[in-house]
């Protein structure tokens, strides 16, 4: 009796979406590293990573880049014919994205259109938390792009399901098996793959206000919005001053000699730092610049211009 062959089980399509999104995400990381990275970021989700040749396969379904993954900008806006209703939202996610060091590209902007009024509703004061807003335009565009690399119909129910269930009720259509659980691939943004310092973006808090891990939970925690800014009900002022934070904390962690310094060197500036802005938010001096911190990481002449 001839016996029958066995079929390769079908990879779960929130696999495969994750190491496609992984290859989009380091579209230059060497693939070696890369699978031992998805490998090990899946195992820890309690996931089963799809053998080494199957993900270098859906690595190379990573599509190229388009027009729409180019930077937004309100030209853009009008050239797409985006929704002059969403322009103030999108700007202040711009503004998020440049603190933050993150890409906001106009297919993120596309799907912001859609998703910024929906996103204030889960704030019971209508405010739009834009580290949210960013990561669910991330979500989405990278979906958008995954459905037609593989050539599938383009469906976001379970992107949508957070956004229309409270946690509880998430959670338990979840488990029941009614929506699929999201699998977001956590690799940071960006092709120089930093090594130490790259502001995190996490749900529900200021991405300019983290620092990466590796730096240590001393400093990694650092709660920029304890600064004493007085009341500000519109959190402005408070916007304002994580973004003064974030850039500094960009250009110091870009030092000439920033990559050579002991962990232990790093997380002293990075409290200097947050020290000496304190100082000056409540000094009201914003025309500080951190000269001896910035030629400590390498730079070698520091010079504040004067009209």
């Amino acid at each position: 009796m001839e016996k029958r062959k066995r079929g390769r089980p079908e990879i779960p399509q929130n696999i495969q979406e994750y190491c496609i999104t992984a290859a989009m995400k380091y579209p230059n990381m060497p693939r070696k590293e890369l699978v031992a990275k998805v490998e090990r970021e899946l195992q820890e989700k309690g996931l089963k990573p799809p053998g080494k040749d199957k993900m270098l396969k859906l690595f190379q379904q990573a599509p190229d880049k388009t027009d729409e993954d180019k930077p937004w900008s309100i030209g853009k806006s009008v050239q797409y014919g985006l929704s002059t209703e969403a322009t103030s939202d999108l700007l202040r996610l711009q503004r998020f994205c440049l603190a933050a060091g993150l890409e906001f590209t106009v297919r993120q902007a596309k799907w912001g259109c859609y998703l910024h009024n929906q996103i204030r509703k889960l704030d019971r004061t209508n405010k739009l938390d834009p580290s949210i807003l960013h990561q669910m335009c991330q979500d989405y565009s990278y979906r958008e792009k995954i459905c037609e690399s593989l050539n599938i119909d383009l469906d976001t129910t379970d992107l949508d399901i957070p956004i229309i269930m409270p946690p509880p009720e998430y959670s338990t259509a979840k488990q029941a098996g009614i929506v699929r659980e999201i699998v977001r691939n956590t690799i940071m943004i960006g092709e120089d793959d930093l090594d130490i310092m790259k502001p995190k973006q996490v749900w529900g808090r200021s991405a300019a206000g983290i620092v990466a891990d590796e730096i240590g939970i001393g400093a990694a925690n650092l709660p920029i919005f304890n600064l004493n800014l007085g009341d500000d009900k519109t959190g402005e002022k408070v916007e304002t001053i994580n973004n003064i934070y974030a850039y500094w904390l960009k250009s110091i962690s870009h030092g000439p000699k920033w990559g050579n310094m002991e962990i232990q060197d790093q997380q002293q500036i990075v409290k200097r730092l947050f020290d000496a802005i304190s100082i000056q938010v409540q000094e009201k001096n914003f025309e500080w610049l951190p000269v001896e911190l910035l030629e400590e990481v390498g730079y070698e002449e520091v010079c504040l211009e004067v009209d």
